[in-house]
């Protein structure tokens, strides 16, 4: 029998990775299909932010909303496309502080707002369409862009809002006095959904508009600033679809840092966002066979932004493959070094987990160079000097180091039972249980061994037996029976002959 190398198994690691698809939110479906990777020879996604933005919440004007709109809808500042959104916006918010809308009770001059968004400016729902700039110049609009144009009118109008995320759905909530006044900024009435308004009046008939209150599930206030990023968040999931990680990892990180300050849950809602950008990039280069690079850039996040509790649940599975890579292609240094890099991150079960699987791989790898020299003695020996190392403790370390040992004795033992030296096997036996005193295919070997030794002499009075020289048998019995003074087989067949001679 010649030994296999073992290798890692790495699907269990493997199976535990899946796309994890950017928050599914705002009419962007996110995808879990992969492809190809983008490449950049060996450069990884950026991990600057593309812009930062220090300003609190409150300290934002309704311009300063835009600008950053703006620039998470990519639109390059100071481009011809940047003046003219920008233009647009001023046209706009002219309106909004005209004396007339601003002398309007706060809840009128709230609902006068939307109107003029879409006098103005939006025109034509577009479910995908979250870009600032394309709302302004060219009025598609979602219910992302048009939440958060109708943010920066009211805060131009000295209006008090929130923002409302749901996992599907974003729009406006006015505070006004002790009310809340949710505003579905896609739809024209959209001011108090499901209140019944009316568009026009005749004597014949009034015309109505009932807005239902939909997409409302599992909402959460959020700031100013946090609504604006949801446009960074729905570009983020559509560039995960595309699987351009060069894009979603960087606009993914400008969302992380952008909310820096704001609530808790919103900072850590982008820092999920972004975790899932880098992991999935982590998990296409593993995929891609790039194990190592997948290890490599997870350490650069590490490094960057510290260890997220998604990035420390995947980092096991991914360092795992990453050794494994390296083994199972017989680079055993570079393996054993790599996991010495790493390790203080990994949890102390997956530790010692993947220390035990690398012990057991180096040990395998020096027996098959024993194995191709046909050196039976030394890769035994081998084996019994990997029992001093530290992991040996460990429960499946020693147990393969004992089927190991065992596959040795007995191949020793194989070997002297074809070249008929029984009573050599049987001390080679000996040795071994000396180790392995409940092994019970050597006790098996010493037993086949000893009967082989007892059917040698057995057989070979035969022919002493059949001329009827008894003497001669006997001789040859005893000598068989004091080199195996236990045996029944050479007692017997004594006592049978001294009989024939009486």
């Amino acid at each position: 029998m010649k030994l296999r190398f073992f290798k890692f198994s790495a699907a269990a690691a493997a199976s535990l990775f899946f796309i994890l698809s950017a928050f599914p939110v705002y009419s962007v479906p996110a995808s879990s299909a992969v492809q190809t990777v983008q490449s950049e020879s060996n450069n990884f996604p950026s991990l600057e932010p593309l812009f930062t933005g220090s300003e609190t919440s409150s300290e934002l004007t309704g311009e300063d909303i835009i600008r950053y709109a703006l620039l998470f809808s990519e639109c390059k500042e100071g481009s011809a496309e940047w003046n003219k959104a920008l233009s647009k916006f001023r046209q706009v918010e002219n309106k909004v502080k005209s004396e007339p809308v601003m002398s309007l009770p706060e809840e009128q001059r709230a609902e006068t707002i939307l109107s003029i968004m879409y006098e103005s400016t939006i025109t034509q729902y577009v479910e995908n369409q979250t870009k600032m700039d394309v709302l302004l110049l060219k009025g598609t609009y979602n219910c992302v862009s048009s939440s958060v144009m109708f943010a920066a009118l009211a805060r131009t109008a000295g209006i008090d809002f929130v923002g409302v995320k749901t996992p599907t759905h974003a729009f406006c909530t006015v505070l006004i006095g002790d009310k809340k006044i949710d505003v579905e900024t896609t739809n024209p009435y959209g001011f108090n959904p499901g209140r019944k308004q009316v568009l026009e009046q005749s004597e014949k008939q009034t015309k109505y508009a009932v807005i239902p209150k939909k997409n409302y599930a599992s909402r959460h206030d959020v700031s100013v600033k946090t609504l604006v990023s949801l446009i960074g968040n729905n570009l983020t999931s559509a560039y995960i679809k595309d699987n351009d990680y060069f894009k979603a990892v960087p606009m993914s990180l400008t969302v992380y840092k952008f909310r820096k300050g704001e609530d808790q849950w919103e900072v850590q809602d982008a820092r999920e966002s972004f975790d899932t950008s880098a992991m999935n990039y982590s998990v296409i280069l593993g995929r891609q066979k790039e194990h190592v690079k997948a290890l490599e850039w997870l350490n650069q996040v590490r490094d960057n932004y510290g260890g997220s509790k998604k990035i420390n649940a995947d980092y096991s599975g991914v360092l795992y493959n990453a050794v494994s890579s390296l083994i199972n292609s017989g680079e055993f240094t570079r393996a054993s070094e790599l996991f010495e890099e790493n390790k203080l991150y990994l949890p102390e079960k997956d530790r010692a987990s993947m220390q035990t699987a690398i012990f057991v791989s180096l040990t395998q790898d020096k027996l098959n160079q024993f194995d191709k020299k046909g050196d039976t003695d030394g890769a035994l020996a081998y084996v019994l000097s990997r029992y001093s190392s530290p992991e040996a403790a460990e429960k499946s370390a020693k147990e393969t180091l004992d089927k190991w040992q065992e596959y040795y004795w007995l191949y020793k033992i194989n070997e002297l039972n074809k070249k008929a030296a029984f009573l050599e096997a049987v001390q080679v036996c000996n040795e071994a249980l000396k180790n392995m005193p409940q092994n019970a295919k050597l006790k098996t070997a010493k037993s086949n061994a000893l009967h082989n030794h007892d059917v040698t002499y057995h057989n070979m009075v035969a022919k002493y037996v059949q001329s009827r020289e008894y003497k001669a048998a006997l001789k040859v019995l005893e000598k068989g029976l004091q080199e195996n003074p236990e045996s029944q087989i050479l007692k017997s067949d004594i006592e049978k002959i001294k009989k024939a001679m009486n």
